[in-house]
């Protein structure tokens, strides 16, 4: 049954549009259906809706409109929403089905089921404070909370969406609550843009009975004076494109923001200290929940924090520098820290057993002078220099014999020169302590240019090393004996 007791339809010129108006006295729209077509629907009495009303213009109540609580109730809005005084959702719909529209007035809306309709692109903007109690569907719209809060009261029900999202850059906030502790996880369809890359949901893991508000900015911190150049040793940057606030009350949250595959050096979650960015060390992505490449943190309650991504700054000790002998091999064991998914290089890798591992073996050949790098990013690295030095232990590098017979094999005596070493003087003796040779090449077994016999012989020499001494080049004097074979 429809009762009427007072409609006003007011035309104000030609090019206006007409308005449907319920002055101070009662209407109740009981189980039928109600259309506005092409005019405001303005309410200053008190208005009760227990049908469907579908509206070809705005929506105006500065009266009480109240729909059942019991019985189902729809309204279909074609342009904008402006809540003035008292609205009562009931078990009501309301059902946005324009393109860009509205949704304010002087007095906040409290929802039963907020359905956006629409195409990708469309807006539907906050000019008060909004709350959902039941089902939001964004479907392909963007809700922009504009300055606003824009609340979901239970948190239980998931929001549906395609490739809708909610938008708070202005400052606004999305705050959800739940009435009892959700052993899941809620996704908070937070973005900032249309393409797939400024979809930036947050998931709430586990939450408690309570509040929890966030806010994702589609811009740098400096818009806010959070200069992204302020950085604590730990971090070589943050993610400057875009960044989230996070509030709690009497709860903490442990929540996991999501990556892109671009932003896969954003190994860490970074915290305005107030001053500068620093890194969440206990943050990291996880590999146990049901949803994957997130960054994790918990934040205690009653806290508010400015969060970005940030590329953790490596750091490498390659270790103290040592000495080997000829052909001998050691580990170079390094120490540090070294983010997930940071790359390794040793320049120049001569003799070691890999280039891009922290631990290779090195086996002396000639000496080294190797750097490591361990590189987390554009412009994030760290480096560190060793020098593996020859041991100049000449008396394994002396041969006890040699075989002068042209075959170009063992042809000479003389000590085996270590790089940047030369042979200052070398003398040899006969059994009988004759010098039969002096000088500075490898000797070839000939006395005044004859061969000599077949036996034991006697040296003494004397190596020049490339090593400074006291200001002076190392020397090295050796001496004992050898076999000649013919």
């Amino acid at each position: 049954m429809k009762k009427i007791f007072s409609i006003y339809l007011l035309f104000i010129g030609i090019n206006s549009n007409a308005q449907f108006f319920s002055n101070t006295n009662a209407i109740a729209i009981n189980n039928s259906i109600m259309s506005v077509n092409n005019m405001d629907f303005e309410n200053f009495g008190d208005f009760s809706n227990t049908g469907e009303i579908t509206i070809n213009g705005n929506f105006i109540n500065s009266g009480v409109f109240s729909s059942n609580t019991l019985n189902k109730s729809r309204i279909f809005l074609n342009l904008n929403w402006s809540n003035n005084l008292t609205f009562v959702a009931g078990k009501s719909d309301v059902i946005f089905t324009g393109s860009n529209q509205i949704i304010g007035g002087l007095a906040p809306t409290v929802f039963n089921i907020l359905d956006f309709q629409g195409i990708s692109g469309n807006i539907k903007t906050l000019q008060n404070n909004i709350t959902c109690s039941d089902t939001l569907f964004l479907r392909d719209i963007e809700l922009s909370a504009n300055s606003f809060e824009f609340k979901i009261n239970n948190g239980i029900i998931p929001v549906q969406r395609n490739s809708g999202y909610i938008s708070t850059t202005n400052n606004g906030s999305l705050k959800i609550y739940f009435p009892v502790a959700l052993n899941s996880y809620f996704e908070a369809p937070l973005g900032y843009g249309n393409s797939a890359s400024q979809y930036k949901p947050v998931f709430l893991i586990n939450p408690n009975n309570d509040s929890f508000g966030i806010t994702l900015f589609g811009n740098s911190p400096l818009a806010q004076g959070m200069n992204p150049l302020y950085l604590h040793d730990s971090v070589c940057s943050i993610n400057d494109s875009y960044y989230y606030k996070f509030k709690t009350f009497g709860s903490s949250m442990f929540y996991g923001i999501t990556k892109s595959v671009a932003e896969s050096y954003y190994t860490k979650l970074s915290r305005w200290d107030g001053v500068k960015w620093s890194k969440i060390s206990n943050s990291g992505q996880t590999g146990t929940l049901a949803f994957s490449n997130l960054s994790l943190n918990s934040q205690s309650n009653f806290s508010t924090e400015n969060i970005s991504q940030a590329i953790e700054k490596p750091y490498v000790f390659a270790g103290n520098d040592f000495f080997l002998d000829l052909g001998q091999s050691k580990t170079i064991k390094t120490t540090g820290y070294f983010p997930s998914g940071s790359s390794i290089l040793w320049t120049p890798s001569n003799n070691l057993s890999c280039d891009d591992c922290l631990e290779p073996v090195f086996t002396m050949g000639t000496p080294l002078t190797t750097v490591i790098t361990v590189s987390n990013g554009p412009g994030c690295i760290s480096s560190d220099t060793i020098n593996i030095l020859m041991k100049k232990d000449y008396r394994n590098l002396i041969p006890t014999s040699f075989t002068p017979n042209g075959d170009l094999l063992n042809d000479k005596f003389g000590p085996e020169l270590l790089p940047g070493d030369k042979l200052s003087d070398l003398e040899i003796f006969n059994r009988w302590g004759q010098k039969i040779y002096k000088g500075t090449q490898n000797w070839d077994g000939t006395y005044k240019n004859t061969e000599v016999m077949q036996g034991v012989y006697l040296y003494k020499l004397m190596i020049l090393s490339d090593e400074m001494k006291n200001g002076e080049l190392k020397k090295y004097f050796l001496s004992g004996e050898f076999t000649l074979f013919r």
